[in-house]
């Protein structure tokens, strides 16, 4: 599917910088597993790296201060382009269905 055909839920498919959700994965000490079949840019990765930083901030104080930092982080990545596929997503639903 294209950009033509469908809101991408890639950050890549609306801004330069693909790479920014793998800086963040590193941050955070993890990686994506090679069981995901979708780059590493998709939506559920940033929605599953603010997962994660949630969990670890609710593990006590000591790593509070990184998780928010974590969390601040991927919140900004995510503003960068989620506006905008949310905007084509809008769009796209808008010729797929029509009302009765």
């Amino acid at each position: 599917m294209t950009d033509k055909q469908a809101a991408l839920p890639y950050a890549s498919a609306y801004k330069q910088d693909e790479q920014e959700i793998k800086r963040l994965l590193v941050e955070a000490g993890m990686e994506t597993s090679g069981n995901f079949n979708e780059p590493a840019d998709h939506l559920a990765i940033y929605l599953e790296l603010l997962i994660i930083c949630i969990f670890r901030w609710e593990r006590g104080p000591f790593l509070r201060e990184e998780s928010t930092v974590c969390g601040q982080k991927t919140l900004t990545a995510l503003r960068q382009w989620l506006p905008e596929f949310v905007a084509v997503a809008i769009s796209m639903t808008a010729l797929v269905f029509t009302q009765h």
